[in-house]
Order: structure tokens, then sequence, then C-alpha cells
């Protein structure tokens, strides 16, 4: 049949017999049977077939070997009636005009052999018979008129098969038949399947349909991904469909089990629809009219799951930015969603809440804006140092930027807005239209009754911990205060307190505290466009409230919770909406207060508040002086963090982000260096060892939270941090304090540019250099040593390019390196050595070789007086160590230097010297330093090349140490 049927295509009239040359196509004069005439007996045999399996009288064995035959037919009739070879009526070009040109896209390269291997032009013959299989199979697309009576007849009894067979098999294979067929003329003919919609949803409702199979037949017709893009994309099939699916006539599980699975489909498939004229807001009214009815059926036995499915199509009938008057949700079923809102199922609150949103976000007022284009202009505004107009006007959260330049906008690396919105919150624009739902919702937002009920839900456990449903709280009180405006000021005083009465020892402590945040942010956010008295009247009503969620609160709780809360109060980035909470905040800082928790948590609402309002100059100043730096001993530790952490900030609002050459050579703010400097005075003047550790930790948080926001921030700061870092752990006597400054130093030594490295590295090396001199051997001082060699050790060799540009850059670290081989620890020595090793493998060799003929004449000075009993001004362990550095930095080399067969030499013979006390580490030393070489140049399978630069006496003193037995044990 698939072979008849490809011989069967029809040629379209008025086309040229070119386009079918690639095919074998009979001509219509001697076609005997069209296609037309095969479906058409087809269909008669379709419905004896179907006629005859509803019969009683067939046996188990005749039942099955008719479905069987039943599903083999709908398989020839869908091949003889769909199944084509080609596309005729198509607009694209010749196939052989298409087939030539992607050939020669793919092959025009083929006689360039060495750029496409034998395995490339496999690939390329693959994809070339995929591509022409798929030109062949294209999907065809007939007109209108070519629609017959065969073909609805065919269309009718395999619906009627698809929807009343009691084989499941029949079913499925009917409708995948009834749909290929419908295909042919969707796009000619896209109202084709309507009526059998129409068909199956009436079905549904219908109390004389009692087959079951028919109605699961109609359900799994309804549950196609074609006739659910068609019901969802039609306000016509919206207001019958929707509210039937829930209205079935057959009380079976099956059929339930599978009517949730397709309202689920629909609830998910389902979004917001055009009202382009006056009928389309008819059908609207009636599907949101059919829903809320069936919402407000107390009778009705559902489970919650059916519910929430309604309530998720209502909120989708929500329109989300209505301009026109039939755009806005029906007032008389608001209040169908606002008792969902208190219902006992946790899931129908949450989505109630958010259809509820949507309402309020359709009611909010609008404000006549104007749009910002000068980028200078922008950035004054965003900068804080030019009001656009009058107070009463707002900036918008910017969406276009551009490429060019930065800005610091709430302390965030962001680029410039490229244009910005400013709206006069002094005028409301609502149209009339609105006032109708707004009397509803003021007039239900005035029942204590429904308050005090949703505050009860509110406070759930299962709720309350939904970030969902916070967020959605959030959007509640923000579009309330939109719409009812200081109205809801009477609610907050009367329901908000009865939650905020509780004592902290109650379970639900935590869910109350979650709740107020929400409600305090929404209400923060929400009454931005509130007149200048009402505003204030609302803040004197919300900042207690803060101020008791911050007593209530446990620690962990206010970070999370309330101090996130209140960050997001801050995010329209106009400070002005925001200062009455500032001043709040801060005025409750009293850090000589007995009570360090609440203190601690009104810091850490301070330092979120501060660090989102995006303009914290007006504030820093007299924070940090009255309440913050006499306090840097404090012995609180979470204090003296905040404490750090909000001093930091006062760097981040001074520092502007640019894209160029000038980034990090910003002029230095005299206050800031003025902090630094009391930083350093109350390091030095510190009295006992706790208060020195409490001023460095606030100085590290300080400096580490600094750095995390932006790169090369503290810069211009740079030589006073660094030196404060240092004298840190020079004067410290605690090994913690110690590695806390090292780390920190080592951070900004990741992050510096030229300059900074420099800096870092003349302050670092000077220090190492005033640890070698004489001091005890305490385990503090090595602490110390060793940590700041390890640190220039690898800042060195990471910024080499920026450091070592002369050679009095080598020559001083290399000083450095030499002076901590001479120290009485043998831990700092054999470090030291380990560093200089790696300066050695960087160096040129202008600069090395002179130094290795320092140590080589010392060693061959040491190894002349070794037998002599006059007292020897050489350290041996010194020039052992210099030696092993030199042998160790060239051990991994392919090609080893002509000096150092020498330089091993030496040192071998080194290994005989002997004293009392220096002998046995010089010799592990030695010994250790051959055991690398050799296992290095094993590793590389370079040994037998490179030991022909050996001289036969040098390699016999070598021999002796790098086969010795140490090696192999």
């Amino acid at each position: 049949m698939k072979g008849s049927s490809v011989m069967l295509d029809e040629i379209v009239e008025n086309n040229e017999q070119s386009t079918t040359t690639l095919f074998s196509i009979i001509p219509n004069n001697r076609i005997k049977y069209s296609r037309l005439d095969i479906a058409q007996r087809l269909s008669v045999v379709l419905k004896e077939l179907a006629i005859s399996e509803k019969t009683s009288e067939l046996t188990d064995q005749e039942s099955s070997d008719n479905t069987e035959l039943i599903t083999c037919l709908l398989d020839v009739i869908q091949i003889c009636t769909v199944y084509r070879r080609m596309n005729y009526t198509s607009t694209r070009e010749n196939t052989t005009q298409l087939w030539n040109a992607i050939k020669v896209y793919y092959f025009k390269s083929l006689n360039r052999k060495h750029y496409y291997p034998r395995a490339a032009v496999l690939d390329r013959i693959l994809i070339l018979y995929k591509w022409r299989e798929a030109l062949q199979r294209t999907k065809w697309c007939l007109h209108e008129k070519y629609l017959s009576k065969v073909h609805e007849t065919l269309l009718t009894d395999i619906f009627n098969l698809a929807t009343s067979s009691e084989y499941e098999n029949i079913r499925e294979k009917a409708k995948i038949c009834f749909f290929k067929i419908a295909n042919l003329f969707k796009h000619s003919h896209r109202k084709l399947i309507d009526p059998y919609i129409l068909t199956s949803v009436s079905a549904l409702t219908d109390p004389a349909c009692t087959n079951n199979y028919q109605v699961i037949g109609c359900i799994e017709f309804l549950a196609s991904p074609i006739v659910i893009k068609t019901i969802c994309r039609s306000w016509f099939f919206a207001s019958r469909c929707f509210h039937s699916l829930f209205l079935c006539s057959v009380d079976d599980h099956e059929v339930h089990a599978k009517i949730h699975i397709v309202i689920a489909l629909y609830a998910s498939s389902f979004f917001e629809l055009p009202i382009l004229n006056k009928e389309s807001f008819e059908l609207y009214k009636i599907t949101v009219h059919n829903l809320a009815t069936l919402l407000n059926r107390n009778n009705m036995s559902w489970n919650y799951q059916v519910i929430i499915i309604i309530m998720r199509f209502l909120k989708w009938l929500v329109r989300q930015d209505p301009k026109y008057e039939h755009d806005v949700f029906p007032h008389a079923y608001v209040s169908t969603i606002a008792n969902s809102m208190i219902s006992e199922n946790t899931n129908l609150r949450i989505i109630s809440l958010s259809t509820m949103n949507r309402i309020l976000q359709q009611l909010k007022p609008h404000q006549p804006f104007q749009i910002l284009k000068d980028v200078e202009t922008i950035k004054r505004l965003l900068d804080n140092k030019f009001d656009v107009s009058p107070s009463n006007t707002m900036i918008d959260k910017p969406y276009n930027y551009t490429s060019d330049h930065l800005s610091d906008v709430n302390n965030v690396l962001s680029f410039l807005p490229h244009e910005l919105k400013v709206y006069d919150y002094s005028k409301e624009l609502r149209p009339s239209s609105f006032h109708d739902s707004l009397e509803v919702i003021q007039q239900l937002m005035s029942e204590i009754t429904w308050w005090k009920r949703f505050f009860e839900c509110a406070i759930d456990g299962d709720t309350t911990t939904s970030p969902t449903f916070r967020m959605q709280m959030t959007f509640f009180f923000k579009g309330l205060c939109q719409v009812i405006g200081p109205k809801i000021i009477d609610i907050i005083k009367t329901c908000w307190d009865i939650v905020l009465s509780i004592s902290s020892d109650e379970p639900n402590l935590d869910f109350v505290i979650r709740l107020s945040s929400e409600i305090f942010t929404g209400c923060v956010r929400g009454s931005k466009h509130w007149q200048s008295p009402d505003r204030a009247k609302l803040f004197n009503i919300l900042l207690p409230k803060l101020e008791r969620m911050a007593e209530l609160s446990s620690h962990n709780s206010c970070n999370l919770v309330v101090s996130h809360a209140l960050a997001h109060c801050f995010r329209d980035l106009d400070y002005r909406r925001n200062t009455e909470i500032i001043d709040f905040v801060i005025s409750k800082i009293d850090l000589g207060s007995s009570d360090t928790l609440l203190q601690t948590k009104i810091l850490s609402l301070t330092y979120h508040a501060l660090a989102n309002c995006g303009a914290i100059n007006q504030w820093y100043q007299h924070l940090v002086n009255s309440k913050l730096l006499p306090f840097l001993k404090h012995s609180h530790f979470e204090i003296r963090e905040l404490v750090g952490s909000i001093l930091g900030l006062g760097f981040l609002a001074n520092y502007h982000f640019y894209i160029g050459s000038h980034i990090g050579n910003q002029d230095k703010n005299s206050y800031l260096e003025s902090i630094l400097q009391n930083f350093a005075n109350q390091i030095e003047q510190s009295e006992t060892e706790n208060q020195f550790e409490y001023v460095c930790s606030v100085f590290f948080e300080c400096v580490t939270r600094t750095m995390i926001r932006g790169i090369n921030i503290l810069t211009p700061y740079l030589d006073s941090i660094l030196t404060i870092l240092l004298a840190i752990i020079n004067k410290s006597h605690n090994n913690e304090i110690t590695l806390q400054a090292s780390i920190v130093v080592a951070k900004i030594a990741t992050m510096v540019n030229k300059q900074g490295a420099s800096s870092i590295f003349m302050l670092a090396t000077s220090n190492l250099q005033q640890q070698t001199k004489p001091h005890p051997s305490d385990s503090s001082s090595q602490w110390k040593s060793m940590i700041l060699l390890s640190f220039l050790g690898n800042f060195s060799f990471k910024n080499q390019f920026y450091l070592f540009k002369h050679d009095d850059s080598y020559q001083t670290l290399c000083e450095a390196y030499l002076n901590n081989l001479k120290d009485k620890a043998m831990v700092i020595r054999q470090l030291a050595s380990d560093m200089l090793c790696s300066l050695l493998r960087i160096m040129p060799q202008r600069v090395l070789l002179p130094f290795t003929k320092l140590f080589l004449t010392q060693a061959k000075a040491l190894l002349d007086k070794s037998d002599t009993t006059q007292k020897n001004s050489q350290d041996p362990v010194f020039v052992g160590l210099g030696l092993s550095s030199i042998v160790k930095a060239f051990s991994h080399c392919y090609d080893i230097p002509t000096f150092l067969p020498n330089i091993m030499a030496q040192l071998a013979r080194m290994s005989k010297f002997s004293t009392v006390v220096q002998g046995q580490p010089l010799q592990k030393i030695i010994r250790e330093t051959f055991d690398i070489f050799f296992r290095l140049q094993q590793s590389i399978d370079r040994w037998e090349q490179n030991k022909t630069k050996f001289t036969a006496q040098q390699l016999e003193t070598v021999s002796e140490l790098l086969y010795s037995p140490s090696h192999y044990a």
C-alpha cells in the first residue's frame, strides 16, 4: 500500500510536469482507482467491522481477530489517505536544484583532500542521505478544495471508533489516524476538528451518556496536544470546555483519574489570551463566571487537587497588564478568591494569594514619568549628587545599559543605565472602570474576622516555610498599600499587634518573624507613592514593629530573615524613600549596652540597610565617629565582625568603577585615611594582648569584606593597609592572628595591579629583612618568618613580570633569602633555600652567574680550611644550602647549564665535611639534593645525555652520591 500510495500522488492542476521528473508518478488518465476511490472502499469495510464489533454474538477469539483487523485497516487507511512522496504545493525550489546546491555546498572543497580526510567525506555523504530522505517525506498540506465527502466520512467514522471502542489499542490507533487525516488540511481548514471537540465536551456532561468507554474515549481525545492547543488558544472553546471538564456525569474511579490528568495538562498549557473585541470579552466573562461558580459550590465532594487546578485557571484569567476596561478581572468574583485565601489547604492558600496579587497588580495606580537619556545627568542622579526635580520624584530600576563605563549603584558592579525612568509620585492615574473593583477590595479588607483568620493561616508552619508563600505575601501587602492606600494602617494596628504579642519561647515564633518581615517589606515598598504625612504615619507604626522583630528573633533568624527583608526594601535605588528606616536603626545602636545580642541584631540590620541604600555618605561619618570607632576593642566577636563590615562600606561608597586605563587611580578620601590611622594607633597603643587581637579582628573584617565587592577598591590605601598588616605580623605573639594577617595580605596580593604589586613587594621584603635581625628563637618569631618567606616566594613568582624589570629587584630579594639562610632555626633556613630555588629558575644569566660564583668561592675556601684546626668563619650549612638551591633549581632541565657540574662536584665534596654540630644536617641536605636531581633526570630520561657534560673527575665525585645505597633504600 505504501508503494501504491507513492505512485498515486496527485499532480496539482496547472503545475509543470518537470517538478515530478524525479519520481514515478502514474498519470491521471491511466489511474483506474484513485486515492479517494480506495479510501472510500476501505471506509465501507471499516464501518462493517465496527458494527460487527459491537454485536454480542462474537466469541472471544473472533472478537480478538476482529480487533486486529480493525487496527490493521486503520493503518491501511492512514497510508492510503496521508502517505505522500513530496509536497508539490510547497513554494520551495525544484528538488533537483536544491539537491545540487546541497552537493556543491558539501563537496566544493573535496579536491583539497588534505583539508578533508575520508572520514569527513563519509560524514557528509551520510548527512546528504538523511537530508534527501527528509525532502522526499515533506509533510503534505492539501488545499481546502480537496476536502471531499470521503474525508469527512472517514473522519466521522474514525472519531466514533476512537471515542466508543472498548479496546484501548483501537482507540489509540483510531485517534492517531484521525489526526493524521485532519492534519492534511490544518492550514487551509483550521476549524475542521472544532465539531468533534464540542461533541467530546458535550459527551462528558451529558447525563444520558452512561457508556464508560465512550467517556474515556472523549477524555483521551481531549488530551491530544492538537486539541489542547486549539482549546487554550480560543475564548470560544475556553468558555465551553474548561468548566465542563469538572462536570463529568460518570461516577467512576478510572474516569475521574483520567480527567484529573487532562485538567492538569490544560492548566499547565493555558496562558493569557488577548481580548480583542466585545465578543471575546463576553466569552472571557463567561469563562470566569463558570469557573468561579464551580469554586463556590460547597456541596461538591471534590478533593483539593481539583479545586487548586480551578484556582490556577482563574489565576491565568487575571490579566497581568490591563490596558482597557474589559481587561479587568470581574469584581464580583474577588470575594471568591479572598475566601480561598483562608482555606484549610496550604497549597490552595498559596495559589489563591498569587491570584489575588495579580488582581491587585491590575488595580494599582500608575504615575506619569519621563525618560532621561543624558549619560551625565543619569550618572549624577545615581551618584546622589543631583535632584532631577521635586522631592516627590523618584527613579525606577534601570533595564537598558551602556557598555562604555560602569556604575556602582547599590555598591554592586554594574553598567551605567542607558536610559532611566523618573516617576512623579505626586500624581496618580486610575481609570474610572477600576472603581468598582476597588470598592470590593476595600470592603473585603475591612473585615476584621477575615484578617484574623488570614493571620492564623499565615503563621502555619507548612505555609510560612514555603519561599513561594513568603514572596507572595510581600507582593500582597505591597499591592494592598498601592490599592487601598493609607487605610491599611488601621488593619496593621489591629491585627499585626496580635501576631507580634507572643513571647520569645513560643514554638511558632520563627513563623511569626518570617511573616512579619514580609509584611514589613511589602508595606515599605508599596507605600512609596503615598504623600509624605501618610508615609510618616505608616513608618511610626512599622519601625517599632521592626524593633520588636529584632527583639523576638534569634541571631540566625535576624540575619537570614529580618535583615534580608529589610535589604529588599532598598531595592528601588532611591535612598530618599527609606531615610526614616536608616535613621531609626542607627539611633538604636548602643554598643556600650549590656544587651550584646540585641546590639548584634541591630548592627546586622544597619549593615544590610546601608549596604543596599546606595548613598551612605550622609550617615557614614556620624555613624563611625559616634557609634563604631570607640568600640573597636569590643569583647563580643560578632559585634566586632559587623563593625568591620560597616566600616568597609565607606571604601565601597567612595570608589567608582570605570572601564579605562585609570582603574585604581582614584583620589584618596581623607576621612577614610583617618580611619586607617585610627586603626594603626589603636593597634600600637593596645595595652593587653586581648585588646590587640580585638582591634586586629575588626581590621581584618573591614579589609576582606571590602575586597569581596570589587577588584582594586583598596588600591589608593594600599600602603597604609599593608603597613598595618605587617605591623600586626611583627607585634603579634599569637600564631592565629599572624596567620590571619598573612591570609589578608595574600588575598590583596591576588587582586592588585602593577603599582600595588610593587608596593607589596617592597614592604614585604623590608619586613622580612627586619625579621632576620637577632631575636629570641621563640615559636612566634619562627612562625612570622615562615609566613613572610612563603608569601614572598609565591607572590614574586606570580608577579615576576611586574617586579623583576630591573636587576636590583633580584638583588633585593636574594639578599633577603640569603639572610634567612643564616637563621638559627633550621626550618627557616630550609624554607629560604626552597624559595631561593624558585627565584633562581626565573633569574637571568647576568644575575645568576655572579650568584653561583659567590657560593663556589665560599665552598672552595671552606674545603681548603677543613683540615686545619683554625676556627672557620664560614658556615658550612649556609654554603651547602646555597649550592643545594642551585642544583635543585636546574634538576628538571633537559639540558643542564654548563656551570652545574662544577657546583655539584663541590657540593659532593662537602658531604665529607663534618663538625660536631653542623655535620649531620649538612650531610642530610646534600643527600636529599642529589636524590632529587637523579630522580628528576631519570623521569625525563636525560641523565645519559647530561652526564657527558661532567669531566671524569667530576663524574667520579658525583657518582658516589648519585648511586649511593641511600637512593635505593
